[in-house]
């Protein structure tokens, strides 16, 4: 059985870090996993930045995953 790699991070509106950085890690990793969400740190809702189209060239092994709930008030 093979080890999979995945490169996991969040999203906000970093298109050339994250251009960057699927440039530099697509031949050592099996999947990217990008997340986002419907909601700013401050719970105000947002709206999604990552556009997948942007990043074609990587499509086949992003995993794209859209938080939709706000996280609870803990304070």
């Amino acid at each position: 059985m093979k080890n999979r790699i995945y490169d996991c991070v969040t999203f906000f509106n970093e298109a050339f870090q994250i251009n960057l950085r699927f440039n530099i890690l697509y031949k050592y990793v099996d999947k990217f996993v990008v997340c986002e969400s419907r909601f700013d740190h401050k719970g105000k809702p947002k709206l999604l930045n990552f556009k997948i189209e942007q990043f074609n060239k990587f499509k086949d092994k992003i995993i794209y995953l859209v938080l939709e709930d706000k996280f609870p008030d803990i304070s």
